[in-house]
């Protein structure tokens, strides 16, 4: 168990993808725990959407996606006060409905990605 927990928080992690007709999606992210200063950057395919300090209040990124596939990287800029960076992810449509929700556990350096598929 312990060398899992260590390959855990050693290693870029992979989120559980999403699929949508949707053309807009918002990519929420917010410290589901103690804000404690957890800095990251995300993007979109390739282009910064936000880098700042993970709050408790959401922070609200609409993205107009391609058809196809559309790739986001969480990058830990920083790991706060208290390691790891760590974040809930939560992915809407444009109606509000929620297609995702996830988290991920990062050392400074390492990107959390995660896939959504406009169809």
């Amino acid at each position: 168990l312990a060398d899992q927990i260590c390959l855990y928080f050693t290693s870029d992690q992979i989120l559980p993808g999403v699929i949508t007709s949707s053309q807009r999606v918002y990519v929420s992210v917010y410290d589901a725990q103690d804000e404690d200063g957890d800095m990251i950057a995300v993007s979109h395919d390739g282009a910064q959407l936000f880098s700042g300090v993970v709050r408790n209040a959401a922070q609200v990124l609409p993205v107009d996606l391609t058809s196809g596939f559309n790739h986001f990287e969480f990058r830990a800029l920083n790991e706060g006060t208290g390691s790891p960076n760590t974040a809930r992810v939560v992915v809407k449509d444009s109606t509000g409905k929620t297609l995702g929700s996830t988290g991920y556990d990062l050392k400074t350096g390492q990107t959390a990605t995660m896939d959504i598929v406009r169809n």
